[in-house]
């Protein structure tokens, strides 16, 4: 045989809790209603989005063209007024570029000179010109044969940035 034990409870509740309660389930429903009105300007933006894109679109839809007096139109223009506008851009494109004069090639001169210093491990040193008497860089990637410390050699003068330096330098016979 199974007791059953009934209780009779009694609530009390605060009347402050009873008015948050009641304000909740409001808040709820109204931040619903807000949620659903948000969705539906989304759709509404998104719908109308879609019908002013530019997306899809073809090319001659796209496409803006500037008439004889530099307005943008719908139309193409004509082709006579085209032709003739590309033949006064060329004839004005013509008229403005100025030809330069072709790079002349230096003639360079042979000239005679003594290695006053050279280092092997480094590869390079500097010649003393016979003729003006100042000192000329070199490296051992423009020597022809192997330099020592005291040759005579011949040697092209070459000038850049830095300054001047000696190309295909060779030893005197």
């Amino acid at each position: 045989m199974a007791f059953f034990i009934y209780c009779h409870c009694t609530l009390f509740i605060n009347p402050n809790q009873i008015h948050y309660m009641a304000n909740e389930t409001f808040n709820k429903k109204d931040r619903e209603k807000k949620k659903r009105i948000k969705q539906r300007e989304k759709l509404e933006k998104k719908s109308m989005r879609k019908a002013n894109s530019t997306k899809g679109k073809s090319l001659d839809e796209m496409l803006v063209f500037v008439d004889a007096e530099g307005n943008l139109t719908n139309t193409p223009p004509d082709e006579l007024w085209v032709r003739d506008l590309n033949l006064d851009i060329k004839a004005e494109v013509a008229a403005t570029t100025v030809k330069r004069p072709k790079k002349v090639q230096e003639v360079r001169e042979r000239r005679k000179g003594k290695l006053s210093f050279f280092d092997e491990k480094k590869g390079y040193g500097f010649i003393a010109d016979n003729e003006s008497g100042q000192s000329v860089f070199v490296h051992k990637t423009q020597c022809k044969t192997p330099v020592f410390q005291g040759d005579t050699l011949y040697f092209e003068l070459e000038k850049n940035m830095k300054g001047s330096f000696a190309m295909n330098v060779d030893k005197t016979s």
